[in-house]
């Protein structure tokens, strides 16, 4: 799959990425219950294809359930490693499938808690 330079980066990321929005299940902004075996399985086989070195998630996807599902499927993944790409600055406080209540938190502190996950050993 052809690649492209993501900016000004040394990141070469293929033109189509997995997007992990879908996956975060049943939540006020969801696409409805989803089971996480079959999106882990989605996860592999777009990486096994080859087409996609990618994937997009946020904390606010499923309210934190997409990131979980994205590092299972990382941890049980023995091919390359794709690139994961989070969003921050939105913290929600109030029940735990509606974002009623949110703050935006645009300063650097609010990217540690959605980068710490991701983190490879």
């Amino acid at each position: 799959m052809k690649t492209n330079v993501l900016g000004n980066s040394d990141l070469a990321i293929t033109s189509v990425g997995f997007g992990a929005w879908a996956i975060g299940g049943d939540w006020e902004f969801g696409w409805g219950a989803q089971d996480d075996a079959q999106s882990v399985a989605a996860i592999h086989r777009a990486l096994e294809l080859g087409g996609v070195n990618w994937i997009d998630t946020a904390a606010v996807y499923g309210l934190g359930h997409s990131e979980e599902v994205v590092a299972r499927a990382l941890q049980e993944w023995q091919g390359p490693r794709p690139y994961v790409f989070t969003k921050c600055g939105m913290i929600w406080n109030g029940p735990a499938r509606w974002v009623t209540h949110y703050a935006r938190n645009p300063s650097g502190a609010s990217a540690k808690p959605a980068c710490a996950g991701s983190r490879r050993t």
